[in-house]
């Protein structure tokens, strides 16, 4: 294969695992279903990724890594590694059952908003206790 062609390839397979992933959900999405939507076999996946996880991984990496910089540079709050990946699960699924089950594209922005300043609060109220607790010792 062409490096060109490749680049183009684990590109459309990744665009098609976003819309997996938001329409599904990462434990309902399918591998066989994202190569389908990016015309490709499943075995032309495995050639960029290891599995569903490295897929998931390459999407969601990278804002998974600036929030731990944020929090690393806080001093903080440090979630172990479980954390992390529950929390941010759980965001993405958040978002993603908005999107499934709110046809209403204004009142599914309502909720976005809802759920958003919800997880906001939620990390302000760790980062204030946490950091509350630090500065006693």
């Amino acid at each position: 294969m062409k490096p060109d062609t490749d680049y183009e390839k684990r590109e459309q397979l990744i665009q098609a695992a976003k819309e997996e992933f938001m329409e599904k959900g990462y434990n309902k999405a399918s591998l066989r279903s994202i190569c389908s939507k990016a015309g490709m076999t499943t075995g032309a996946l495995y050639f960029f990724f290891e599995n569903k996880e490295d897929l998931y991984e390459e999407i969601t990496g990278s804002a998974k890594n600036e929030l731990k910089e944020l929090m690393k540079s806080t001093h903080l709050f440090k979630p172990d590694p479980f954390m992390s990946h529950w929390i941010a699960h759980t965001i993405v699924d958040s978002f993603v059952h908005v999107v499934t089950h709110e046809p209403d594209v204004e009142k599914a922005k309502v909720k976005m908003r809802f759920i958003l300043n919800f997880i906001v609060q939620g990390w302000t109220s760790l980062l204030v206790t946490e950091g509350s607790k630090n500065n006693k010792k």
